[in-house]
């Protein structure tokens, strides 16, 4: 199950964030599950794979992206 819906949140942020990576190749997705269960159930770190490649600092790009996979949740 776990497996499952690791695949699933990899699939949902590819999908919801393609828009940016239009004509660029997109970095690899990954899902993790942290050590620290206070940091939630699953993290990746797509925001820091993303910031050179779009020139926007982690945080702000974190933000948009944050916004953008909610809306694919949906």
């Amino acid at each position: 199950m776990l497996i499952t819906l690791r695949n699933r949140l990899c699939e949902v942020i590819e999908k919801s964030l393609a828009q940016y990576f239009s004509g660029a190749a997109m970095p690899s997705v990954e899902v993790d599950v942290p050590a620290d269960k206070t940091h939630g159930d699953f993290s990746t770190n797509i925001a820091m794979k993303s910031t050179k490649l779009l020139k926007r600092p982690p945080l702000d790009t974190a933000a948009s992206f944050r916004d953008v996979i909610l809306e694919g949740l949906k």
